[in-house]
């Protein structure tokens, strides 16, 4: 799996290889300012898509997130 973010791609894993190495895959942290609202439009999206299933667990993982302290605005380590 391939991070936009070169040390994501050192740490965060997939064990089980079920992403192929060269497939883009991004992540968002709770602690993002705008995480939140890029799962809340992910969701909608899903149920616009009649993916019901997915836009439930989608906005169950939206309330956890915006249940958790924002810190900070998205970041790049300097050496990217």
């Amino acid at each position: 799996m391939l991070h936009a973010r070169q040390d994501y791609n050192e740490r965060v894993q997939d064990n089980e290889n079920r992403i192929p190495e060269d497939e883009p895959v991004v992540l968002l942290r709770a602690q993002d300012k705008l995480a939140c609202m890029a799962i809340a439009y992910y969701a909608e999206l899903c149920r616009k898509h009649q993916t019901p299933e997915v836009a439930v667990r989608m906005e169950k993982h939206h309330k956890l997130m915006e249940a958790w302290p924002k810190k900070k605005l998205p970041d790049v380590p300097g050496n990217m």
